[in-house]
């Protein structure tokens, strides 16, 4: 269960299309439901390491997918620039 909110799809999306670094495999955020659901059936058996360890796994995880939009995003721009100066001359 992943997701991305539909701005940062586009990115993506527009990314893979031009083929960049970094867009494959694709981004995308694990889901909030799976990793409460996670931590709560495991638990037991992990004698409640999982309520402490799964949430943090969960923001690492976060933060590196928004680390990838942001560079992704970076070298869109960066290629739109690119391309804005070819048309110019």
């Amino acid at each position: 269960m992943q997701f991305l909110p539909p701005e940062e799809q586009a990115i993506v999306y527009r990314a893979e299309a031009l083929g960049l670094e970094g867009a494959i495999p694709r981004p995308a955020y694990l889901s909030p439901e799976l990793c409460t659901g996670l931590s709560l059936l495991l638990a037991v058996p992990t004698l409640g390491y999982s309520l402490l360890f799964v949430p943090i796994l969960w923001v690492a995880q976060y933060e590196r997918t928004a680390h990838r939009i942001l560079c992704l995003r970076r070298k869109l721009e960066a290629e739109d620039k690119g391309s804005e100066l070819g048309s110019s001359l």
